[in-house]
Parts: structure tokens; sequence; C-alpha cells
């Protein structure tokens, strides 16, 4: 096995948890399974576990990635007659170090039918951890893992690899992100490559009127207590690269400038290429009552979660939205029907629910409100999203702002944005009564025909 410099404080230095990340083609799962190998054949002690969120998916990398360190190491002379390895690939496997006893097991957080099984109880004693494609796991999973090993007495180490997700991840709650200028962004892409030409790509790639890529990219420091961080690209690895396949990563900077960024450097990046929406401008309550536009509630309901109701103004003329937050409290603090007393919900405007709440529908046409429904298909969830877009913002609320700041896209495996799909759930709740409105924004009711 042939370790890179830049990799050497993963085998020598003094830490507990150690991250590697960074671009694509920075040799970062190499250097995992040849750090576990290392100790698989040199620590008397160890008890190591592979984990990854999900348990069908560690056969074919991390298991497969170890048998073939396992396999360089014999053709460069090493011994290995005494390391038994099992080849189960639809469980749980076990490497064991027949002359030490040291073990490496297979361990996830979940099977691939989402059922949990990686049982804290089943990882006491473990001496390593070596965790591959952090940023799919589970925030809550992993948190609850590592805070069982943060107990006072347990030495252990805990490695883990992963490409750097947006900048609201919870990986990053033990880094410092420092935002890049163009220029530093310029320079990471010219150490990299000789071509001519890189400052005119950067600089065509402004934001609109010409405003620099300042803040948009993002390198990260860590400051987690014993905690390592070894990051890299394809430029430490590129001898271990063939030409063809460096030639293919730095033609992607021509063809998909954010996915060279992200995919290749390995940078952070703000997440704003993964807003549902943008351009919207935060304003108080006098402006949301002095502006004009049909009139038009939505809902979305809660339990835990918040009943969430907007009052929107809708200008159709202008292409303008209006969005102010009335109501965001989970029902079980306060019922909805409480709250929308409490607040003198308007009778006369048109309530657009979640027609999913069907027991509190019926019991607000109980109590008077117009309530209309409309369709909540996934094609008219997207087309909704992006008849939104054609509108200039308004957003009046604190929640509302909020939402609308992490309402985000997924992405696949290869990084593209998933826009015909409808966006990530999570605080979403207003938001998504707005886009029931969008769907059901011909009903909305002009006030001065009310006398509202």
């Amino acid at each position: 096995m042939t370790i890179l410099k830049e990799f050497e404080p993963l085998f020598k230095g003094d830490y507990m948890v150690c991250d590697l990340y960074g671009g694509r083609g920075r040799g970062g799962s190499y250097h995992l399974t040849a750090h576990a190998l290392y100790e698989l054949l040199f620590n008397e002690h160890l008890r190591g576990f592979f984990v990854r969120q999900i348990s069908s998916t560690i056969y074919s990398s991390m298991w497969m990635d170890l048998r073939d360190r396992m396999q360089e190491y014999a053709e460069q002379g090493g011994d290995i007659s005494h390391i038994h390895m099992s080849d189960n690939k639809k469980g749980d496997n076990i490497i064991e170090n027949k002359r030490t006893g040291g073990t490496i097991t297979t361990a996830s957080f979940q099977t691939g039918s989402g059922q949990h099984t990686a049982k804290l109880k089943s990882l006491a004693g473990a001496s390593h951890l070596w965790v591959d494609e952090l940023e799919e796991v589970v925030a809550s999973d992993y948190l609850k893992l590592e805070e069982s090993f943060r107990k006072e007495g347990i030495q252990i180490k805990i490695v883990r690899s992963f490409n750097p997700p947006p900048k609201e991840h919870w990986i990053w709650k033990d880094y410092d992100l420092m935002p890049l200028t163009e220029e530093q962004l310029i320079t990471q892409m010219e150490v990299l490559s000789q071509e001519d030409g890189i400052r005119d790509l950067v600089q065509s790639k402004r934001h609109a009127d010409g405003v620099p890529l300042d803040n948009i990219y993002m390198s990260a420091k860590s400051n987690g207590y014993r905690h390592l961080a070894i990051q890299g690209n394809y430029g430490i690895n590129r001898r271990n690269l063939s030409k063809d396949a460096v030639a293919k990563y730095e033609l992607r900077k021509f063809k998909d400038f954010d996915y060279y960024c992200r995919t290749f450097l390995g940078l952070i990046t703000s997440g704003s290429e993964r807003s549902v929406l943008s351009g919207a401008i935060k304003i108080n309550k006098d402006e949301f009552i002095e502006a004009e536009g049909n009139l038009l509630y939505t809902l979305d309901f809660g339990d835990t979660a918040p009943n969430a109701l907007c009052l929107n103004k809708i200008n159709e003329d202008d292409k303008k939205w209006y969005a102010m937050e009335m109501l965001y409290i989970p029902d079980k603090n306060e019922p909805l029907l409480t709250a929308m007393a409490r607040l003198k919900i308007s009778k006369q405007i048109p309530i657009i629910p979640d027609i999913a709440g069907r027991h509190q529908i019926i019991e607000l046409r109980k109590a008077g409100y117009k309530i209309i429904t409309v369709s909540k298909s996934h094609d008219a969830n997207v087309k909704a999203i992006k008849e939104l877009r054609q509108y200039q913002l308004y957003f009046c609320g604190e929640n509302l702002w909020r939402e609308y700041i992490g309402w985000k896209y997924s992405e696949n495996k290869t990084g593209e944005i998933l826009e015909d799909e409808v966006p990530m759930k999570g605080n979403d709740h207003l938001m998504d009564g707005i886009k029931y409105g969008e769907i059901g924004k011909r009903f909305a009711v002009n006030a001065f025909k009310l006398n509202i």
C-alpha cells in the first residue's frame, strides 16, 4: 500500500475523530480502508467497526475496498495468512486477525428497509469506528452514537470519510466555515490546472449584475477537541489517477462549473444552488398591509409540528406575491380552532389547506370557515413551485423567513439537483401552505368587494 503524505497524520496522529473529506479522486476511501488494515495487522487490542447509514451498501463499498487493500499488501510481500475475512454479500461481515484476536465487523444504522440495526449496545467496547459517506448519515443516529463514546474513560478513534455537504449540514458543527473570495477560488483552480482562461471562466460565472463569486463557496477548519481534519482533492492524488480521469475532471468545470467546485474541488457551498425559491424580500407587517392583491389563506396542519397559517396577497398584474405568517403553533399547545378564533381569522377569505388533514377540514367547515381543497399530486406540487418562481416574493414573519431560507432540493448520487422532485421535507410548513395556495390562487378574493 502507498500512503500519500497528506494522509500520514491519519496513521500517526493523536485524535479522537479524524475526517477525510474533499473532492472526488482524492483517495479518501482508499486511505480509510488502508488505515483499517493497518490497525488490524498491528493493533493487538482492535475491536473495530465499519459503519454506513444503510447496511446493504457496506459490502460493495468498504468491504470490497478492504479486500483490495489486503491484496495489495500481499502483492508487496506482506503476510495475510492469519487474516480471515468473511464474504456475506447480503448481511454483516467480520474480518479477524487470528494471531491477535483483533476484529473489524460491519454495522449500520439502518437496513435497506429503513429499520434501525446499529444498536449502541452492540458497539460497546469498540476501539475504532470507520464511517463512510458520513454526509448520508442521519444526524440523530450519528450524534447519539458519538455521544456514547465521549464518556470519561473511553478511548476510541473514529475515522469519517465524506464529500462536503452544504453549510447547513450537521457535519459542520465542529468546524469554522471560511468564505472564499473570487480570487481565492481562481487560485485554487489554477493550482490544479495549467489551462489558460480559468480567470475568464470564473468571471463569466458571476451572479446577476456582475457581482463576484465571493462567499458562494467555503472552506472549513476544525475547531473540535482532538479533531483532525484531512482535506484534499484530486490534485494530491494525481499520480495515482489516469490521464483520462484527470482530463474528465478538468473538462467538467466548463460543462457544469458549480458541480466541478462542489464535487472535484470539494468546496462547501452556501446551499443557495439548492434553494427552491430565491430573491424574496423580507417585509414588516405595515408593508404587508399596504400591499395590494387578492386575499387567500394557506394552511398546513400540525400536531407536534405547528399549525402553519399564512395570509397571502396575490397581485397577478404585477406578478407579486405577499405572504404574512399568522399562526405557527402546534395543535397540542393551542388547538387550531381556538387559535383562529383568538386571531379573528376572517371567515370570508378562502383557506387552502393541506388535504391530508381531513378531520381538521371538517371541523373548520363546521365552524364556518371557507375551506377549498386543491390537488396535492406530485405534478401539481412541482408545477406550483415553478409558478411561484415567476413572482417577486415578499415575506413577513420570522418562521416564514427561516423556512424560506431552509427550503432546499435534494441531490442524487452524482450531485444533480432534483428540481423535478418535491423539495426535502423538514421545517417547511408555511412554505408547503404557500405551495397549495399557488395551486388554488384562482380562489383568492378581492378585499374591496368583500369590504374587509
